[in-house]
C-alpha cells in the first residue's frame, strides 16, 4: 500500500499470511483483490482511520465468537433415513 500513499494495517499475524510473488502494473483495486484471493482474508477500509485493513484468513478462523445459540426444547439427532422417527 506504501505504493499508493496509503496507510494499512493487519489483524492478525503477517506471518500466517500467504507469501505472494511480485507485484506487476496494476490499479489499486486489482491489487486488493489479488491480496484478498491469495490469502483468503478480508480487505476492508478501517472504520476508525483512512487507512486499508486486512484480516488474515487465520485470524478469522481463530476469533471468539460473538453469540452462542442453543436451540429451545430437546436436542435434536440426526435420524437414519427410512426408520421411523419416535416422539416423546
Amino acid at each position: 500500500m506504501d505504493l499508493y500513499g496509503l496507510d494499512w494495517t493487519i489483524e492478525g499475524s503477517a506471518s500466517d499470511t500467504e507469501t505472494m510473488g511480485p507485484q506487476y502494473p496494476a490499479t489499486l483495486l486489482e491489487h486488493l483483490k489479488e491480496i484478498r484471493d491469495t490469502d483468503g482474508g478480508f480487505v476492508y477500509d478501517s472504520p476508525d482511520s483512512l487507512a486499508v485493513t486486512f484480516r488474515t484468513r487465520v485470524d478469522l478462523y481463530s476469533q471468539t465468537p460473538a453469540i452462542e445459540l442453543t436451540p429451545p426444547g430437546p436436542a435434536v439427532t440426526r435420524q437414519t433415513p427410512g426408520l421411523p422417527v419416535s416422539r416423546p
